[in-house]
């Protein structure tokens, strides 16, 4: 049996065959009946970020982020955002 659960959305959607050659159709038809189920409720499909999560780092990597921070004057926060932000430019599939 080969499950699936789509993920970066708020509601549960899930779909499962038994027949590996079946997996990307079925994918495609729990997308299609969630994108319905949207439209039928007046639901936006799309996962809400609030901008916060967790980030478990090396004790080590921590205390020099924290003490570059604040040799540039910026919070921890701000730090990781411009790192964050950074990776994101230069290894990102989106576009600008």
């Amino acid at each position: 049996m080969f499950r699936g659960k789509i993920e970066g959305i708020n509601d549960l959607v899930n779909f499962e065959c038994d027949d590996i050659r079946n997996v990307e159709n079925e994918f495609h038809k729990a997308v299609d009946d969630y994108l319905d189920f949207c439209r039928e409720v007046g639901k936006k499909p799309e996962k809400e970020y609030k901008g916060t999560f967790n980030v478990r780092i090396n004790p080590e990597l921590h205390k020099k982020l924290t003490i570059a921070a604040m040799i540039n004057g910026d919070t921890l926060n701000t730090s990781v955002e411009k790192a964050i932000r950074q990776y994101v430019e230069e290894n990102s599939v989106f576009e600008s």
